[in-house]
């Protein structure tokens, strides 16, 4: 039996694109002219990862998995500051093994 996971992530869309994150740093300088000490950002659930496994994950499982990719990213792309929005199992894709 395989069982797969559908793991959806975030991201800093301004550190992902640069143009983005210059068009946001222009919109935070001018409201920071004007005495506004908001901030403004954007993120982006524009990329997830499927994750299959031989049998149910449970959930101190699917936590270091979480960890894992997290602190990947945040070695390789900090700037990006990747967060796990979902962490699911795909519907109707349990397969059974023929012997």
């Amino acid at each position: 039996m395989s069982v797969q996971y559908r793991i959806q992530l975030s991201a800093d869309l301004g550190a992902l694109l640069p143009p983005v994150g210059d068009m946001l740093k222009r919109v935070n300088d001018d409201m920071a002219s004007i005495g506004a000490t908001e901030k403004l950002s954007v993120r982006t659930k524009a990329f997830h990862l499927d994750l299959t496994s031989e049998r149910e994950l449970n959930r101190k499982e699917k936590d270091i998995v979480e960890k894992m990719i997290l602190d990947k990213f945040a070695v390789m792309q900090p700037a990006w500051k990747v967060q796990v929005e979902s962490f699911r199992r795909k519907s109707g894709n349990v397969q059974q093994s023929v012997s």
